[in-house]
């Protein structure tokens, strides 16, 4: 049962990640227009508890930097994803 309950909570959280996502859109694709996005996008799915790893963060980080990608360069851009994030 506690499993379930740890998936499920684990689950709940990747959720509410993904809609701050979406609302961080909302803000970032109007200061595209001006040219002022810089972003710093961080996605850790492996931690050294294995019982703490989490499935798609790494994912996530990287789908929202090639969405970033439509807005403004990759000079401005950081990706960090499990390893690279750890450093």
């Amino acid at each position: 049962m506690h499993i379930v309950s740890k998936n499920n909570e684990l689950f709940q959280i990747n959720m509410v990640i993904k809609k701050l996502f979406f609302i961080l859109l909302l803000v970032l694709v109007p200061l595209s227009v001006l040219g002022k996005i810089y972003a710093v996008l961080i996605g850790v799915s492996e931690y050294a508890v294995t019982a703490n790893n989490l499935t798609y963060c790494h994912r996530d980080a990287m789908e929202m930097y090639e969405l970033l990608k439509e807005h403004t360069t990759p000079e401005r851009m950081k990706l960090l994803t499990d390893q690279q994030a750890k450093q």
